[in-house]
């Protein structure tokens, strides 16, 4: 923006095609039972490190229009990178909740770190710089019933700490299936990224494998 409206300086604008794209594909993963991945270098204010900081207040001139579609889907991941904010710090990932979305459990928020140039609080609401051999970065890993981000010291080469998120989609709520366990009428499990529920009782009969008119009725994908 600081090219067109010499009045701003990093604020990034959207345009309202870009911000309907943005909340059919959330919608679209939602209905595949897929955690929603979105990668920003900007960042939402008052979210992760550095966000409450006057320097990163004005990343988006439409914040408030991001926060309600992602605020909207609990399985929504927002990473983001601006701050280069140490993940050391204790919100470095979190759980934002969003007025007027009816999602009470918010969507999950988190720091990225930086592999060179790293900062942090200096206590009198700006940021001192930490020393350039400072690099970090995440590892993420997603199962059926959560996503798991743990930040990692690459110089150190250790882990600094981990967020589990649990997942709620359909995949999340069934237990993978087990060739030794009895399964009866109703019960669902998950088998080859597929839920499958039993039509009546069943052991040892993996699911995908009985035909049509076998035992396991396929709910579809995960």
């Amino acid at each position: 923006m600081k090219y067109s409206d010499p009045t701003k300086w990093d604020e990034v604008w959207f345009s309202e095609e870009q911000l309907t794209w943005l909340e059919q594909r959330v919608n679209y993963w939602e209905s595949q039972g897929k955690p929603t991945f979105v990668f920003s270098h900007h960042v939402l204010p008052e979210t992760v490190s550095g966000t409450r900081n006057n320097l990163y207040k004005s990343d988006y001139l439409q914040a408030d229009r991001i926060m309600n579609i992602l605020g909207a889907h609990k399985d929504a991941v927002l990473f983001t990178s601006h701050t280069h904010w140490d993940l050391n710090l204790s919100d470095w990932a979190v759980r934002k909740v969003v007025p007027g979305t009816g999602n009470l459990e918010g969507f999950t928020v988190v720091d990225t770190g930086a592999v060179q140039t790293q900062w942090t609080d200096n206590g009198s609401g700006g940021e001192s710089a930490l020393s350039g051999l400072e690099n970090s970065g995440l590892q993420v890993e997603v199962t059926n019933d959560r996503v798991t981000i743990k930040a990692r010291d690459f110089r150190r080469n250790q882990w600094i700490k981990e967020m589990n998120v649990p997942l709620h989609t359909k995949c999340a709520a069934a237990k993978p299936w087990t060739e030794s366990m009895t399964y009866t009428n109703g019960d669902t499990v998950v088998w080859t990224n597929h839920t499958w529920r039993a039509k009546w009782w069943t052991r040892g009969e993996a699911p995908g494998t009985t035909g049509q008119w076998g035992v396991w009725e396929d709910q579809g994908t995960c």
